[in-house]
């Protein structure tokens, strides 16, 4: 049944139905008073279930679909370490989560760098912090816009050009968002993270019963080149396991997204029963990510390294060809594709529009302004920026899992002011800017130069800068009003 234009028939006119759900969504829950609180976080009012689908859908993007099925392409049975750094991400994500939630919800956050500006009684900290991030959200929105690409291109077999398959749906995303704001996108993540759901069980099974992962082993152990990618990995990759989960399990967890679902949770309990819910979720995504990359290796051999970002796509467009249901199925996941791409790249816009607006132009340009005007200007700021980002999208030049890691290289260098600041009293503020800021030189130098030492990774390098600066000068340093500030703040906890 699977010719390419009747495949690529049915795709746009799922694509064009899926888009009309969530421009519907968007146009229902249009956002009446523009304000900061409800454009940016929907009042603060979230539940457990449409906390826990938006978490899912933004923490798993197009990225994890693409760039993973083709990082196990090249890395075989190895990249079955990104089954656990999922895993280290909500590990974190409890370390800290509770406790901002519940000072968040007194002092009345908006944005990521509030509880910085807050905590250390420091507008220029707050500013290096949003510039950290607000870089980590662009690079992201790189990965996803060229995700997009891919995956348009290569589940049509390319009848749909990689350029109009991302115009279209970034199209689409802007103006869903534009209209509801947190809402829209809440709504739209609810949809998007059960049809991801739904299409990695099918394809679980799938593979399971129809493609038998017996028989893509075999043929990689008897190849020489391949061979040493189904045994144990040696130990010098061992540490660079161990610095994907330190890199990863941080730095994902203090995406501005994620800060901005935890102000946004109904109450604390919601947040707890969303985070446990997100514990078992590595089991059904990246490990089914992982088998498809394995998989796409033993049908299609011979894709080069950037080509490999195909593997996922170009697996699904095999399978469409087996029957009816299977062309369902695989509509269904493409769906799923769309819907992880979009999920992650309509918050990861909302966050960088709820920054520009007041961390960057309410604080530093305009403090005049209204939160009407500061709002427009966040939404203006983030379509402009979408625009550009799209237009480098058009020619990629590299892998997605090395946009990943050049995002998580300066994105961490904000974490110790966060996972630090969030427990430790004495954490001061000069320290805190210091490090923030030679962490991120260290990991951008280090990049441009000699690259990574010892196996791991740049930014983990600027990290351990960055804590020894915090640490030891915070030691040094007593700074009182920083003292003070945490105590404040660390009087609303509960006593345990």
């Amino acid at each position: 049944m699977a010719e390419t234009a009747n495949m690529g028939l049915y795709v746009l006119i799922g694509v064009i139905i899926y888009s009309i759900i969530l421009l519907s969504l968007g146009y229902i829950y249009r956002v009446k008073r523009l304000t900061l609180k409800d454009y940016f976080l929907g009042g603060k009012t979230t539940g457990a279930l449409f906390l826990f689908f938006t978490l899912y859908a933004t923490q798993y993007s197009g990225n994890t679909f693409v760039s993973y099925a083709g990082r196990a392409y090249r890395l075989g049975f190895w990249w079955v370490v990104s089954v656990p750094f999922f895993l280290m991400i909500y590990i974190t994500y409890l370390w800290f989560a509770p406790r901002l939630y519940v000072i968040s919800k007194k002092r009345g956050y908006i944005t990521p760098a509030d509880f910085i500006k807050d905590r250390f009684n420091s507008p220029l900290a707050a500013l290096i912090a949003s510039l950290l991030m607000l870089y980590g959200l662009s690079n992201y929105l790189l990965e996803q816009v060229t995700a997009m690409g891919h995956s348009f291109e290569g589940i049509t077999q390319g009848l749909v050009p990689y350029w109009a398959g991302a115009l279209f749906l970034v199209m689409v995303m802007v103006i869903y968002e534009w209209l509801g704001g947190w809402k829209g996108v809440i709504w739209t993540d609810f949809i998007q993270g059960a049809i991801m759901v739904t299409g990695l069980i099918a394809v679980l099974f799938i593979i399971a019963f129809k493609y038998p992962l017996s028989d893509a082993i075999q043929v990689w152990l008897d190849n020489e080149k391949t061979s040493k990618l189904v045994m144990p990995p040696p130990s010098s990759f061992i540490k660079t396991w161990l610095a994907i989960y330190a890199l990863v399990g941080i730095g994902a967890a203090i995406y501005p997204q994620a800060i901005q679902r935890i102000y946004a949770a109904k109450d604390e309990k919601a947040l707890k029963r969303s985070i446990s819910g997100l514990a078992f979720m590595p089991l059904i995504t990246p490990l089914v990510i992982l088998l498809i990359g394995i998989e796409a290796r033993y049908y299609f051999p011979d894709l080069g390294k950037v080509e490999s970002d195909k593997a996922f796509p170009l697996f699904m467009s095999m399978l469409a060809n087996e029957g009816v249901i299977y062309f369902f199925i695989t509509l269904i996941m493409f769906m799923a594709v769309l819907a992880a791409i979009q999920s992650t790249a309509d918050s990861v816009l909302l966050s960088i529009g709820s920054m520009v607006s007041k961390d960057l132009y309410k604080e530093w340009i305009n403090r005049e302004a209204d939160e009407k005007r500061s709002t427009l200007v966040g939404k203006l700021v983030s379509v402009i920026l979408i625009g550009v980002i799209f237009l480098i999208g058009m020619t990629p030049k590299t892998t997605l899992w090395h946009l990943t890691e050049i995002k998580f290289e300066v994105l961490i260098q904000a974490a110790p002011a966060f996972l630090l600041g969030i427990y430790w009293k004495r954490m001061a503020k000069i320290p805190t800017i210091v490090g923030m800021v030679a962490g991120a030189a260290v990991a951008v130098g280090m990049k441009l130069t000699i690259g990574r030492y010892m196996g791991i990774y740049e930014g983990l390098w600027g990290l351990l800068v960055n804590l020894i600066i915090v640490i030891v000068g915070s030691l040094l340093i007593k700074d009182r009003e920083s003292i003070s500030r945490a105590e404040e703040l660390f009087s609303y906890l509960p006593k345990r």
